[in-house]
């Protein structure tokens, strides 16, 4: 089984680009018109940050070009680059640039394009290379990755054009390769790796992050922790002093712990752990709740949920937070409670108004239930079944429940079908199908099998009883045995 490196790509314009669809994350892909092709409002400073330490007068055109591409005006932006790169030489290729825009306007297919125009082009530069095999990684080709990074890095050390560019695509490429060697579990490899990348890079928080990821599969624990710690230390020290970071080692190993060994104890010892060291720090108490939550330690969850939220009463994530806890616990009062204070705070927030939706349609009250048809039809007009919203399919879901509830039966089953055409399913959803189903007699078996997935998902899950309960009738009723145990 994979155990993702928690290794962020810390350009700019490649977080904006990210879309995390799934547990690896994939890339947007967009129309690829060029009306599609709008990068985000940027200057000559956010292209170029990776690449120059100050932007000046000789990098104006780098902006034109910029101007140009939001209009559509490809070959005038790329002549633009290209008289900026006669002026700058240690910028980026003219057709990299023309990559990035394309990336950040969410057009990866054009984006492609420019990259493959920018490697002949160019042949000696690392970056196409480079962004290449993060656009693989992301995508789950982690052959192709493999080998565009190790090209990347091997290109890099014979680069010597802009020190700059050089160091960020040697650190880049090991980050990358870092990754590759952890989706295949080639530990060593990976520590090889990570290794090269703090010796370039030592005042790396992220690097010593992922050492210590890499020496707790090595089965090395206390000096994972050491790095674990080492990471605390860099950030805090290149951090705002009013505003320090939370440390997180404890709880780093106790994620770790439940991720890869699902131990209970050490989990929580390692929560108890960081909240004894830090008893005081919002963030360690926050994302305390969150391991255990996402653990199904439910009582370790609340105790740290009500503290979050006793340390920080505005914050919206640990109002989301205590208000999750609670339907996990089946505290459907409480929950709606957080739910409406994390509403009002910020009336547009999905987790907010979509939990929002699913404890008021649970209620008998004909006016909470018309409520919580509005949120949900709110919710599928701002994130369509066939757009490209993460929330897309929790939208759906919840609407097809909603109506489920309040006896509109064909709505629901059309919902909930598009959601399982998707096959990205929750155990709740599968939950919601399944209940469905039995509205035919003939699909009780079709239903068991559905719950029989639900029920065996270590994921939380706030139906699980409902669901467990519900499969063991249906065992009963046809023979095939006792459901499985979690």
């Amino acid at each position: 089984m994979s155990h993702p490196l928690r290794i962020p790509f810390n350009e700019k314009w490649i977080r904006w680009a990210l879309v995390a669809a799934s547990a690896v994350g994939c890339w947007a892909v967009i129309d690829p018109s060029p009306a599609a092709a709008q990068a985000p409002r940027l200057t000559a400073k956010d292209l170029l940050a990776d690449s120059v330490a100050e932007v000046g007068p000789k990098h104006a055109q780098v902006d034109d070009g910029i101007t140009k591409f939001t209009l559509n005006d490809f070959n005038g932006a790329l002549q633009h680059f290209k008289n900026a790169k006669a002026m700058a030489k240690e910028i980026p290729p003219p057709e990299m640039l023309m990559a990035k825009l394309s990336i950040l306007g969410r057009n990866v297919q054009l984006g492609r394009a420019w990259l493959e125009r920018a490697v002949a082009a160019a042949p000696g530069d690392p970056e196409p290379y480079v962004v290449l095999g993060d656009l693989a990684i992301t995508e789950g080709r982690v052959t192709d990755a493999d080998v565009l990074f190790a090209e990347g890095l091997k290109l890099s050390e014979k680069f010597a054009e802009n020190p700059k560019r050089k160091q960020n695509f040697q650190r880049r490429a090991l980050q990358g390769l870092a990754v590759v060697s952890q989706r295949r579990e080639q530990w060593d490899r990976a520590k090889t790796m990570v290794d090269q990348w703090i010796k370039l890079d030592p005042e790396s928080a992220a690097a010593y992050n992922a050492l210590g990821q890499v020496l707790f599969y090595l089965n090395k624990g206390s000096e994972a922790y050491k790095a674990f710690q080492k990471a605390d230390e860099l950030n805090k020290a290149a951090a705002d002093r009013k505003n320090p970071p939370s440390p997180m080692a404890e709880l780093s190993m106790a994620a770790l712990y439940q991720r890869r060994d699902k131990d209970d104890k050490k989990t929580t010892d390692s929560i108890n752990l960081a909240v004894r060291n830090h008893p005081k720090d919002f963030g360690v108490r926050l994302r305390a709740a969150q391991i255990a939550m996402a653990s199904n330690l439910l009582d370790v969850a609340l105790a740290q949920s009500e503290e979050a939220v006793k340390l920080n009463e505005n914050d919206l994530t640990a109002k989301l937070v205590r208000g999750y806890v609670a339907r996990l616990r089946n505290d459907f009062t409480t929950a709606e409670h957080y739910f409406e204070l994390a509403h009002l705070q910020s009336p547009g927030n999905f987790d907010a108004s979509n939990n929002l939706a699913l404890l008021l349609a649970e209620q008998t009250d004909e006016a909470k239930q018309n409520r919580a048809l509005e949120f949900a039809v709110m919710n599928i007009q701002r994130f369509p079944i066939n757009g490209q919203s993460q929330q897309r399919f929790d939208a759906m879901s919840t609407f097809g429940w909603v109506q489920y509830q309040r006896g509109a039966l064909a709505d629901a089953q059309q919902a909930l079908q598009q959601v399982a055409n998707a096959n990205v399913l929750t155990p709740d959803s599968r939950y919601y199908i399944a209940k469905v189903m039995l509205n035919d007699p003939k699909r009780s078996e079709d239903a068991a099998r559905v719950l029989e997935v639900a029920v065996e998902s270590d994921q939380p899950f706030v139906n699980r009883k409902a669901a467990t309960e519900l499969l063991a009738t249906l065992k009963g009723k046809t023979g095939s045995g006792s459901p499985p145990g979690k």
